[in-house]
């Protein structure tokens, strides 16, 4: 799914995820080195250094991003990232997302 990191980009607009990276002075915002490696450790698979990481995400976004990758020529009526008003129909969230491809593999991890 090579398009699935690309929606769930998309997606990511909450102000927290930007305050902080504006707070850290980074242009991205990304894994700490130690964090990385013991996430690493846990999966048993390399976690690239530019990993999609997003806070705060809501499951209706992971949801939409899903639909929208398998979807080749979704219905004009699915919300486009512009309107989230109208995708965020759930607060439910994720505290931490961290997406990547690895090969043909598209892994998405969920931490809680």
């Amino acid at each position: 799914m090579p398009d699935f990191i690309k929606h769930l980009r998309s997606f990511n607009r909450k102000e927290r995820f930007y305050l902080l990276q504006a707070a850290l002075g980074e242009d991205t915002f990304s894994l700490a080195p130690g964090f990385r490696e013991r996430l690493e450790n846990e999966l048993g698979l390399t976690v690239p250094r530019d990993a999609f990481v997003a806070m705060d995400y809501h499951l209706d976004w992971i949801a939409l991003a899903l639909y929208l990758s398998v979807t080749p020529d979704p219905p004009d009526r699915i919300p486009k990232a512009g309107s989230l008003a109208e995708v965020n129909k759930s607060q439910m969230d994720i505290d931490l997302l961290v997406a990547f491809n690895a090969g043909a593999t598209t892994h998405i991890v969920l931490i809680e």
